[in-house]
């Protein structure tokens, strides 16, 4: 029993702490984007919508269950933008509630290498599977 509570510490200890980092990097992007002229942010609409929409769906509406989920984003620097690329590369094959990142990350190793990481993460983690499907 004491197992199970201390798991659950953890998920929510994780998931706090993604949420904080999704905030950030969606705050850093909106950053980004405030000085920039309006016929940039009309080319940039799609990108700014999915922005808005993965940032939304997983800190208030994706229902994290599993820790190593939540460990996997926590090595990056910005999962904000690791979501969205995703979502933006795969989202033609994907469901609408946007579930279909996890598993189009697990099947793209490739493409994960590009991002930064957290400081003091090694980058050979990332050729590890990430999730089980």
């Amino acid at each position: 029993m004491k197992q199970r509570k201390n798991n659950v510490i953890s998920l929510m200890d994780k998931k706090s702490k993604l949420n904080r980092c999704l905030e950030k990097n969606y705050d850093d992007f909106l950053q980004s984007i405030s000085g920039i002229s309006r016929q940039m942010l009309i080319n940039m609409a799609g990108r700014i919508a999915a922005y808005s929409e993965v940032y939304i769906y997983f800190t208030r509406e994706y229902e994290w269950r599993d820790e190593d989920e939540l460990s996997f984003f926590l090595l990056f620097k910005d999962p904000l933008t690791v979501m969205v690329d995703t979502w933006l590369d795969y989202r033609d094959c994907m469901t609408v509630d946007l579930g279909g990142v996890l598993s189009c990350l697990n099947y793209d190793d490739s493409k994960v290498a590009e991002y930064p990481l957290q400081e003091g993460v090694q980058a050979h983690v990332l050729g590890l599977s990430r999730f089980d499907n």
